[in-house]
């Protein structure tokens, strides 16, 4: 069923998609990319699909920060759903965007090789260029203590690749567009939106 390829659906515009949302997410979005109940049905049947994977053995989560917090919770931490024994996560902050564009410049920071678990789940909002997530990759791959690392992502924009990255575990491919909420965000902005929105070129300063 995952990934989902919504690059070539409608954004959500209507008021009723509103409802329930943040009163400033009809002010600053061109309209909805994925609406609350679609996030939550991959992040369901993820959660399901890793604990069927992982259960019985310990693993390291490695989130990259700050977006991909939200995500890292719904998966990792639902009710019901236990995945893992013991695992660890820690928090690693790539930073490689100034406003829309990426600088191509990546800063990893946060990292502490010595705690990492043989198995390493990356857990990612968003792989765009690649030019990130690549230079995480090649880190772990540089560590003794690591054995084998995997990816899940929640979205994922092909049009924009500069760096081939493979994604184990993906929800939804999407087009070339500038999307915020769910702990993606604009200079710092709007990633509280509990949806995924396009954002309005008048919401984006020069």
């Amino acid at each position: 069923m995952y990934p989902v390829d919504v690059r070539g659906s409608t954004l959500k515009t209507t008021p009723d998609c509103f409802i329930g949302l943040d009163g400033y997410a009809r002010e600053i979005l061109k309209g909805i990319l994925l609406a609350p109940d679609e996030i939550r049905e991959y992040t369901v049947d993820l959660a399901r699909n890793l604990q069927k994977e992982y259960s019985g053995t310990d693993f390291t989560a490695l989130v990259c920060a700050n977006g991909a917090l939200p995500f890292f919770t719904d998966v990792f931490f639902r009710p019901g759903e236990k995945i893992g024994p013991g695992f660890t996560y820690q928090t690693v902050n790539l930073s490689s965007y100034q406003g829309t564009e990426s600088t191509g410049c990546v800063q990893i920071a946060g990292m502490k090789p010595e705690e990492l678990r043989p198995r390493i789940i990356v857990v990612e909002d968003i792989v765009d260029t690649g030019q990130s997530l690549s230079k995480l990759l090649e880190c772990l791959d540089g560590f003794e203590n690591v054995e084998e690392v995997k990816v899940a992502a929640l979205l994922s924009k092909p049009d924009r690749r500069k760096v081939d990255v493979s994604i184990d575990y993906l929800g939804f491919i999407i087009p070339d567009e500038f999307v915020v909420g769910y702990g993606l965000d604009y200079n710092g902005l709007y990633r509280g939106l509990q949806c995924i929105g396009v954002l309005k070129e008048s919401a984006i300063a020069d």
